[in-house]
């Protein structure tokens, strides 16, 4: 699941589009966002209805924690019997238009789709400028630390769920031990740089340790907004998504200051400094148990 191919930013030419058919969600618990679907590959009327039905269901998710989604976007679907799970690859594109595409294997139950988290995370991705492979850190590390609780939102899996997949998840990046001497921004540049050997030496345990890494340092911002200004990261994001100015491309330096002005804080900017700078991975035991006894509202539902 964390393959280099499943997180690239591509620019590729887009081909003919073999089918195409909108959707409108306009109730009050869904998202107002207009939603093009795009099938790349033939998919019979019940695999759209079910594929459709996913992705409507993470949407869900998306707009009890931040609010109705003030943008369109595109949703690519494509067959893959490759890999494993019911979609073994997905990316995002932000270049001109917010788009995701996904790579399924429609063998597998609406079901067994609902409960992976693919759908969650990289429509996360979607709120969001892309940064560039350097500042992975901060792209990744905000959809992994969304990701569960989007599924939460949606009543996919309860908070107890929610906590012990975010522990298992940070417990294990802990465990690879090979970058115990390398910080998390070092990490990041490895995935950009192929003139380093390191480069040549990431697997999946360094994907998990850099979005696990990233997704830590959020967990550190969520709790430090909460006890310093009783706001939560969800707050912040429904403020910043709902600016008019929205930039396809940005930094995570940028990122930081933005969602400092608009917290008020300058708590972005200094957890960068303690987290992501330093070497090791972070110690999580005090935030989780925060997070465990403040599970996000849905006061913009």
């Amino acid at each position: 699941m964390y393959s280099v191919d499943r997180l690239a930013h591509s620019f590729s030419t887009k081909s003919t589009y073999l089918f195409v058919t909108f959707i409108l969600i306009c109730t009050s618990s869904e998202s107002h966002a207009r939603v093009q679907w795009i099938w790349k590959d033939t998919f019979s009327m019940h695999e759209q209805k079910e594929l459709m039905n996913w992705i409507t269901h993470a949407g869900h998710g998306m707009t009890a924690l931040f609010g109705n989604l003030p943008y369109p976007y595109k949703v690519y679907f494509y067959h893959s019997n490759e890999g494993h799970g019911p979609c073994p690859w997905a990316h995002t594109r932000k270049y001109l238009d917010r788009e995701v595409h996904f790579y399924v294997n429609t063998s597998y139950s609406l079901d067994t789709f609902k409960q992976d988290w693919t759908a969650s995370h990289e429509l996360s991705h979607l709120m969001f400028p892309y940064l560039g492979r350097k500042d992975m850190w901060f792209a990744e590390g905000i959809a992994t630390y969304l990701q569960y609780q989007i599924m939460y939102a949606n009543d996919t899996l309860n908070w107890n769920q929610v906590i012990d997949k975010i522990q298992q998840r940070l417990d294990k990046a802990r465990s690879y031990k090979k970058f115990d001497k390398t910080s998390i921004l070092e990490l990041s540049s490895y995935s950009r740089d192929t003139s380093n050997k390191k480069y040549f030496e990431m697997d999946s345990n360094y994907y998990v340790r850099l979005y696990w890494g990233g997704a830590a340092y959020f967990l550190y911002v969520d709790e430090k907004l909460y006890k310093e200004k009783k706001i939560r990261l969800q707050d912040v994001i429904h403020t910043y998504i709902n600016h008019p100015e929205f930039q396809y491309y940005s930094t995570a330096a940028v990122m930081m200051q933005t969602f400092n002005q608009l917290s008020n804080t300058d708590i972005f900017t200094e957890t960068f400094k303690d987290i992501i700078v330093k070497q090791g991975f972070p110690t999580t035991h005090t935030q989780m148990t925060w997070l465990s006894n403040h599970p996000p509202s849905f006061h913009y539902n």
